[in-house]
């Protein structure tokens, strides 16, 4: 950050005896001096205050702009075919589960594993008697993987 200073600045004035035996410049009370102190100080609180507000908006911009580039990401053609192929992903499942129809089967699914024996395949899910009293309805949409036992 760079400060600047309107004015003329007198360099006699931190040099010892440079006015009557004292620190200050030759005709210049301590009044004065003070004087010029509070406005130098008001002039580098002013510039900071610019200089803050120029980093707010710079900081505002980079947001903004890395919002508008997670958005595109998101919403690009590339990821929509990547939500389509996950959606239509039971497919190739159905296909399976009808090779292993009456056997025991081991799915792997988003809530956990089932085992059991495949009893039935339908457009877009399968069923599976875990036991003689439990039967579980699977969609393929929630299938991660399907193998004999």
């Amino acid at each position: 950050m760079k400060v600047t200073f309107e004015g003329k600045v007198n360099g006699e004035a931190n040099v010892r005896g440079a006015g009557r035996g004292t620190s200050r410049p030759p005709g210049r009370t301590v009044r004065a001096l003070r004087k010029d102190i509070r406005r130098s100080a008001r002039r580098i609180r002013r510039e900071l205050k610019k200089h803050r507000r120029e980093l707010r908006e710079v900081r505002r911009e980079l947001r903004r702009d890395i919002r508008r580039d997670i958005h595109r990401e998101l919403y690009s053609d590339r990821f929509a075919r990547f939500l389509r192929a996950a959606a239509a992903g039971g497919e190739p499942f159905r296909e399976i589960a009808q090779g292993l129809l009456n056997e025991a089967v081991r799915t792997e699914t988003t809530a956990g594993p089932v085992s059991g024996t495949l009893v039935e395949v339908g457009e877009d899910y399968m069923v599976i008697r875990e036991s003689a009293n439990t039967i579980l309805l699977v969609p393929f949409a929630n299938v991660v993987s399907i193998r004999p036992l």
